[in-house]
């Protein structure tokens, strides 16, 4: 990895970074919580990060990492492309969801939002692996392989 493309990936990670927390701090510190649009935004921008900047190599803060993802390159790159996807997708799905409850007045719920947070990011996850275990499967990958044994 050459100096510029660490500058990059630095700098990335500064704008995520920075992005998130105003956004963060904005709608959840500064007024009534609505957890569903922020954390909608959230996923969306780091999906959109993904997609445009997508993990070149296992690192420790950036990128989806998984034992599966890990296993060949090629898997690696394509969890980096299927993830963000599935973020942005699911990141739409829960802003747009925040913004219906911001629009109706529905912003007091959040404890609510708190417990049923979970269910829209799960798929995330479940659908990359998924998605992952299919293509090692069709690129010749042990049937009989566990990773939770």
């Amino acid at each position: 990895m050459n100096k510029r493309q660490t500058f990059h990936e630095e700098l990335l990670n500064i704008l995520v970074r920075k992005t998130i927390w105003s956004i963060l701090e904005r709608e959840l510190f500064r007024r009534k919580s609505m957890i569903f649009l922020v954390v909608g935004v959230a996923l969306t921008t780091i999906g959109i990060f993904f997609r445009l900047f997508p993990s070149k190599g296992n690192l420790p803060l950036y990128g989806y990492h998984s034992p599966l993802a890990a296993k060949t390159d090629e898997l690696w790159q394509l969890a980096q492309k299927v993830s963000g996807k599935y973020f942005i997708i699911f990141g739409l799905i829960m802003a747009a969801i925040g913004y219906l409850l911001k629009v109706t007045g529905n912003t007091n719920y959040f404890l609510i939002e708190m417990l049923v947070l979970v269910f829209p990011i799960m798929p995330i996850f479940i659908l990359t692996e998924k998605k992952l275990q299919k293509f090692d499967q069709k690129s010749g990958g042990d049937d009989y392989e566990h990773f939770n044994d």
